[in-house]
């Protein structure tokens, strides 16, 4: 019975032979051949033995369709998020960078209002 953890293993493999022939580091590579071909065995070897791969919810279809594509980690975060990888990188800066200045402004909200109560607790004498 074939597991996840074996095509896991596999697909590392697979991905490692990819990156030493690729130009481009990733996430960016330009090698998938390795991958592709292990995706297809896996496929085919799914349509012809499919008890053996019955427990596993792995859609090597999407997988392959994805990898065939120009810029796999693009076509995963269209289809995630819409946005390409790029995209989705710039917008999640963004976001850290209000997120950053909306704590800094809490902070000194927090502190002005101590120094408000400091000075109410000063001035009135009950």
């Amino acid at each position: 019975m074939i597991t996840k953890e074996m095509i896991f293993k596999e697909f590392e493999v697979a991905k490692e032979k990819d990156l030493k022939e690729s130009v481009v580091p990733e996430p960016f590579e330009d090698c998938f051949k390795h991958r592709l071909e292990l995706l297809k065995s896996h496929l085919e070897a799914k349509k012809t033995n499919p008890s053996s791969y019955r427990h596993l919810d792995i859609k090597f279809e999407n997988l392959i369709k994805a990898y065939s594509s120009t810029s796999p980690i693009d076509h995963f975060y269209k289809v995630v998020f819409g946005k390409t990888y790029e995209q989705y990188m710039f917008d999640k800066a963004l976001e850290d960078e209000m997120e950053k200045e909306l704590e800094k402004i809490e902070k000194l909200k927090s502190k002005n209002l101590k120094k408000d109560d400091d000075i109410i607790k000063e001035v009135v004498f009950n």
